[in-house]
């Protein structure tokens, strides 16, 4: 069968014009497969150049947070060290400069200070003035605090505040007050400072403003699993990955972005920070970078995500933009082809017609080299000549025969022979047998040895 195609394509003359056709086929399915894993790889390395950059904005958003909660901490160590602390709420001055301070502290975010007097009553609060001279000495808070030594912090896990709302969650930072009396070498716990920070004025000011591309966010959740925070997961806020199912029971919607929780446990079980990718149901996967926060008993972790297709996108438009280049350019070549193959057939005909016109100039050449020879002879032989058509008008005759005629060659040939030379009339009446051979030949060469 191939060769029968060989053969065919031969006796077409376009063997060569396929072969050239099917080499470039070949050229291009080797760069368009030489191209998609081209694509393919640097897909995977941007993938992986996005994900470093998440990083980078995650571990960001993490070290914010934790310096503002490291600023939290110094500021209410200040307050511990101020003159009469433990008396605030008998001291204008010492209340003009805790009211300060948190009027700092609450314009960055949800925070509220808080005095304590030694046996935990509340000496001042600075969102809730009204609420002073209450009995806060069996907190957790307070019992954790007087037993830290001097300039130590005390940070708890996040609690509910009064209206029990998980986007209204908060936690506490405390510090001891210790102070000198009557002259007294040594310090004595004389109260707690602590700041009560919202965990909804923390996320609103440094998790709902970041944006990972066009689609991306930010999230966090707590060292045991606890989704902390999520911007379009709100419902799923306050419960745990690895009691989901127990907590959803048949409620699907805790896997309605997740396939499983394996990369947020590897996120709680793995190193400080890395990156991944998990899936989802509908297929948007998505890449993730994450960074613990190292604030309370449990590290929170800052976690940065965007889906897949918007990390690729600009490659998916580079891929359908090469993949129109490498189809524009197949196409112009097999126009090319296709004209070089017309062109190449317009040239073989030429050339061939070419050839044909030189073999016919060359036989007319030496048909006219022939006929000179043959006239040549004609002309030089002694031999009186003369040619005539089948209506017995001289065709041409050479010298000899016009001498004996006693006319010029140009007076004769193309005339008639018989009327052109009456005198020969008589001598051929005297010959019937010449002149009845002369009427049987088409075209006859008439000669004499005489001049008669």
């Amino acid at each position: 069968m191939f060769q029968r195609i060989i053969r065919s394509l031969r006796q077409k003359d376009l063997l060569v014009s396929a072969g050239v056709i099917f080499a470039l086929i070949v050229v291009l399915s080797v760069i368009i497969i030489l191209g998609q894993f081209f694509h393919q790889s640097l897909q995977e390395e941007m993938a992986n150049e996005f994900n470093k950059q998440q990083l980078l904005l995650a571990r960001q958003v993490a070290m914010n947070i934790e310096s503002f909660t490291d600023n939290v901490f110094k500021s209410i160590r200040v307050i511990a060290q101020l003159p009469d602390i433990d008396r605030v709420d008998v001291s204008p001055q010492c209340r003009s400069a805790v009211e300060s301070i948190s009027f700092s502290l609450r314009n960055e975010a949800m925070v509220t200070i808080r005095v304590l007097d030694k046996k935990g009553v509340l000496l001042y609060d600075s969102s809730f003035p009204g609420r002073e001279r209450v009995d806060m000495a069996a907190t957790v808070f307070f019992q954790k605090a007087r037993l830290l030594p001097k300039n130590e912090k005390f940070v708890s896990d996040l609690l509910p505040t009064a209206t029990d709302k998980s986007d209204q969650r908060q936690f506490v930072i405390a510090t001891p007050i210790y102070q000198r009396r009557n002259n007294s070498p040594v310090s004595e716990f004389r109260g707690v400072v602590l700041a009560v920070l919202s965990l909804d004025g923390i996320t609103s000011k440094y998790l709902s403003p970041v944006k990972s591309g066009t689609r991306g966010y930010a999230w966090m959740m707590d060292g045991e699993g606890t989704l902390l925070y999520h911007p379009t997961q709100a419902k799923m806020v306050g419960k745990n990955l690895y009691v989901t199912n127990s907590v959803c029971g048949s409620d699907t919607s805790c896997f309605e972005c997740h396939r499983t929780f394996d990369m947020e446990k590897r996120m709680i079980e793995g190193p400080e920070e890395t990156f991944g990718y998990y899936e989802s149901p509908g297929g948007e996967n998505k890449l993730a970078a994450f960074y613990k926060v190292p604030i309370a008993r449990k590290p929170w972790i800052v976690a940065v995500s965007a889906p897949y297709s918007d990390v690729i996108e600009l490659m998916q438009k580079s891929r359908r933009i090469y993949a129109l280049l490498i189809l524009s350019i197949f196409v112009t070549m097999l126009v090319a082809s296709a004209a070089t193959v017309v062109s190449y057939k317009k040239k073989i005909k030429v050339e061939e017609k070419e050839k044909h016109l030189e073999n016919q100039r060359k036989l007319e050449r030496e048909i006219e080299i022939s006929k000179d020879y043959l006239e040549d002879i004609v002309e030089n032989t002694r031999t009186n000549l003369m040619v005539l058509d089948r209506d017995l008008a001289v065709r041409t005759m050479n010298t000899a025969q016009a001498r004996t005629l006693g006319r010029p060659k140009q007076d004769v040939i193309g005339k008639p022979f018989f009327p052109s030379s009456p005198a020969s009339l008589p001598r051929m009446k005297e010959s019937p047998s010449r002149l009845s051979c002369t009427k049987r030949l088409p075209a006859a060469a008439l000669s004499s040895g005489t001049t008669g």
